[in-house]
Order: structure tokens, then sequence, then C-alpha cells
């Protein structure tokens, strides 16, 4: 009898799982929005005025509206009136006072007789004119512009999951010894 042994061997067999590890990033850029508003300038300009009154110079070169040249004329007038009746009341009275001695109407006759003229020389006119100036002006308003700003940094997030291995008994092992008896010999 002969013994015939078959031996079958079954090798372990390891498993291996592997998740990598993984970053998932999401980055958002910053955001710079502006906004701006110009400045205003606002300008009024008042124009200057240049006011002249050359009335009364007008009128001492005798050049003068009809209502004061009446006026003027009415008080020249007036004047000249007065002063002749203050002359011939002074005469008057001397021609009374005869008995003073005076020869008072051969006096009054030569004052008379003899024609005196005042002679004044006068450089017109004896004022300037009435010169009002308004310079005008200017009026500034300043309105000042800006710039506003609404910041929104950058920001990077992440999801970060960690990696994993997994190490598993895919086959035992195993040792099969078969003895097979041959019974011929």
């Amino acid at each position: 009898m002969s013994v015939h042994l078959d031996i079958n061997i079954t090798w372990a067999q390891i498993g291996i799982n592997q998740n990598p590890p993984r970053l998932a990033l999401e980055t958002h850029i910053p955001h710079l929005p502006r906004q701006t508003r110009p400045a205003e300038v606002s300008i009024r300009r008042e124009e200057p005025r240049l006011e002249i009154d050359t009335s009364h110079v007008r009128g001492e070169l005798g050049f003068r509206d009809p209502l004061p040249f009446a006026r003027h004329n009415a008080a020249l007038g007036r004047e000249m009136a007065v002063s002749g009746t203050k002359e011939k009341a002074r005469e008057g009275d001397r021609l009374a006072r005869c008995c003073t001695g005076e020869n008072a109407i051969a006096a009054i006759a030569r004052e008379n007789s003899i024609d005196t003229k005042e002679v004044n020389l006068a450089l017109w006119p004896t004022r300037p004119p009435e010169i009002r100036v308004d310079a005008g002006g200017l009026e500034v308003e300043v309105e000042p512009g800006g710039t506003g700003i609404d910041y929104a940094p950058a920001r990077v997030g992440g999801d970060f999951t960690w990696g994993k291995v997994q190490v598993y008994l895919a086959q035992k092992p195993g040792v099969e010894i078969r003895a097979v008896f041959d019974a011929r010999v």
C-alpha cells in the first residue's frame, strides 16, 4: 500500500481599502467696491458797479435840469433883490441926513457913476463829481467730494477629509493535507 499525500496551501490575502486625504479649498477674492462723489464748486459773481453823479458839476457850469435851474435862478433873483433893496435903503438913509453937512446927492451920484466890477477867477468845477463804487462780489461755495469703500476681505475656506487606510483579511490562510491511499500496490 502506498500513501500519497496531497497538500493544498491557501495563502492569506490581505485587502487594502485606501481613501487618500482630500483638501477642497474655496477662495473668495477681496472685494473693494468704491463709490466716489466729485466735489462741487458753485460760484456766484455780482458785477462791480460804478456810479458817477455829475449833476452838481453840471449845475456849476450852468447845465441844470429844468427844476434845479429854476430853483437856482429864483434863489439868485431873491438874493439880488434883497441886495438891491438894502442898497437903496442905505442911499435913502444918507439922503435923510441932509443936515449933517454931507452933500449926499453928489456923493451918491459919484458912487453910482463909477462902475466897478469884481473879477474872480475860479476853476470849475469846484467840487469833484460824486463817485460811488460797489466792488461787487464773488461768492464761492464748495461742497467737498468723497470716496466711500465697502471692503470685503479675501476668504479662504477649506474642507479637509483625513486619509484612511483600511486593511482587512480578504482570504484566510489555510493548509489542507489529504492522504490518498493506493491499495494497488
